[in-house]
C-alpha cells in the first residue's frame, strides 16, 4: 500500500452465511480495504453502521427484520457519510426508485464478481478526494462563492455606472480576491471613460465565437485596469440591444464564475429579454435610485414591481439612494414608503465625483478617505460578506 493511502473500511450485510462468507473472501487480502463487520439482519446492519461508521455499506436487499433499502433510508438519515450500496437480483424499476429514495449509492446484481465489487468500493471511496478539486472549494467555501452583481436602475444619469465602477474597485482593493468589471450597455456605456480605458475588443466582438469560449479567449478581450478589475466592455460602436443575445452572456457568465469570485455588472436600465435574463440569474441586485426628484422614485417603484417574484426574489433587490443630501427634496422614508422595501445603502452626495469621473479615477482611488468613498468600502465589505443575511443587515452592524 502507498504511504499515506488511506484504508477503505467496508461493512457487509447479508442474510445468507454463505453471502457473508463469500463477500468476506472478496476482500481478504486486498490492499488498503479492512473488513471491519458482518451482519446478519437488516437491525443489526443498521446498529452496526452508525456505530462504525465504515465508508462503504454493502447491504442484501432481502434481509430479516428489515430489508436492505429501509436500512439504507436509515443509514442515510443518521450517517450520511457512509455510502450505501445494495446488492440483489436484477431490479425493477420501482426497486431503484426505492434504492434511490434511499439514499443507496449503487446496486449489484448478485451474486457480483469480486472484480465489480472491489472496483466499486474503490470508486466510491475516492470519492472523498474529488473535495480537493477546485470546483469543490467554490461550493463548499462561502468566503469562495462567486457573486454576480448587477447595478441598474429605471432611469439613467442616476450614478450606476460610478457606483458599479468604484464597487469592483473596492471589491478588488478589499478582498484580493479576482474581480470582473462587465459594461452591458451596447449603446452609450460609461465604464471605459470612467476608468480612462481603451478596449481593443469588445463582447460584441466575442459573440461569433461563442462556441469556442473559454477563459483564455474571454480574457483576450479584457482590459487590465490598474485596481486589478478586468473590465469587459460589451460594445465600443452603438449597436441594437439585442446585438448582445442571452446565449452570449450565458455562455459568458457560466465560464466566468469559475474563474473570478466578483463579477459586477453595469446594466442599462432596460426590461429587454438579455437584462432580464441577467436579472435572474445575478445573485445581488443593486437598484439605484435617488432622491432628487419624484419621477426617479416612481420610475424605480415601476421598475421594482416588473421584476420582484418574477426574474429575482425580493431578498436579492437591494435599493440604494445615490447623492443622498439633506437638501434633498424627497428623504429615504419617503422611497421606503413608495416601495414597501427597506434601503440597503445610501451614498453620500459629493461635487468631487464629477470631477473624478472626468478624470477617468473611481473616487475610491482618488479620494479614499472621503465620505462617498467610504460609502462605496462600506458597500463592498456587504457585498463580500452577506452570506444570505442582505446587504441592510451587513451594513446596519458597521453603524452600530
Amino acid at each position: 500500500m502507498a504511504v499515506n493511502e488511506k484504508t477503505i473500511r467496508v461493512l457487509v450485510a447479508d442474510g445468507a452465511r454463505g453471502g457473508r462468507e463469500r463477500l468476506r473472501d472478496i476482500f481478504s487480502g486486498v490492499e488498503n480495504i479492512d473488513l471491519v463487520g458482518m451482519a446478519r439482519d437488516g437491525q443489526e446492519a443498521a446498529q452496526m453502521a452508525m456505530q462504525l461508521r465504515p465508508d462503504v455499506l454493502l447491504v442484501s436487499e432481502r434481509l430479516g427484520v428489515m430489508d436492505g433499502l429501509r436500512v439504507s433510508e436509515l443509514v442515510n438519515l443518521g450517517a450520511p457519510e457512509v455510502r450505501t450500496v445494495i446488492v440483489g437480483q436484477r431490479p425493477s424499476r420501482e426497486t431503484l426508485h426505492r434504492a434511490m429514495r434511499s439514499g443507496a449509492r449503487d446496486f449489484l446484481e448478485e451474486p457480483p464478481s469480486a472484480e465489480d465489487v472491489i472496483s466499486m468500493v474503490r470508486e466510491l471511496a475516492s470519492l472523498d478526494e474529488r473535495r480537493d478539486v477546485p470546483e469543490y472549494q467554490i461550493i463548499a467555501d462561502p468566503n469562495k462563492i462567486p457573486r454576480v452583481i448587477v447595478v441598474t436602475g429605471a432611469k439613467g444619469g442616476i450614478g450606476k455606472s460610478t457606483i458599479a465602477t468604484n464597487l469592483a474597485v473596492s471589491l478588488a482593493k478589499q478582498t484580493g480576491d479576482p474581480v470582473v468589471l462587465i459594461d452591458l450597455y451596447t449603446q452609450f456605456g460609461d465604464v471605459s471613460s470612467m476608468l480612462n480605458i481603451v478596449p481593443k475588443r469588445t463582447i460584441m466582438d466575442l459573440a461569433p465565437m461563442m462556441g469556442e469560449l473559454d477563459i483564455q479567449l474571454l480574457e483576450e478581450h479584457m482590459v487590465a485596469h490598474e485596481s486589478g478589475v478586468k473590465v469587459l466592455i460589451g460594445s465600443v460602436e452603438p449597436a441594437p440591444l439585442e446585438a448582445i443575445p442571452i446565449p452570449a452572456v450565458e455562455a459568458i457568465l457560466n465560464v466566468l464564475r469559475l474563474h473570478y469570485r466578483f463579477v459586477v455588472i453595469d446594466m442599462p436600465p432596460f426590461l429587454h429579454g438579455t437584462h432580464l435574463y441577467v436579472l435572474s440569474y445575478c445573485s445581488i441586485l443593486l437598484l439605484v435610485a435617488n432622491l432628487f426628484d419624484v419621477t426617479t422614485v416612481s420610475d424605480a417603484k415601476k421598475f421594482f414591481h416588473a421584476i420582484e417574484g418574477k426574474y429575482l426574489p425580493k431578498e436579492k433587490i437591494n435599493l440604494v439612494l445615490n447623492r443622498s443630501s439633506k437638501f434633498n427634496r424627497l428623504v429615504a422614508a419617503d422611497v421606503v414608503k413608495a416601495l414597501g422595501h427597506p434601503i440597503a445603502a445610501e451614498i453620500p452626495n459629493d461635487s468631487r465625483l464629477v470631477y473624478a469621473v472626468n478624470q477617468g479615477v473611481p473616487i475610491v482611488l482618488s479620494r479614499p478617505n472621503s465620505p462617498v468613498a467610504q460609502s462605496f468600502k462600506d458597500l463592498a465589505d456587504a457585498v463580500a460578506n452577506c452570506n444570505g443575511a442582505g446587504l441592510a443587515v451587513e451594513l446596519s452592524k458597521k453603524k452600530k
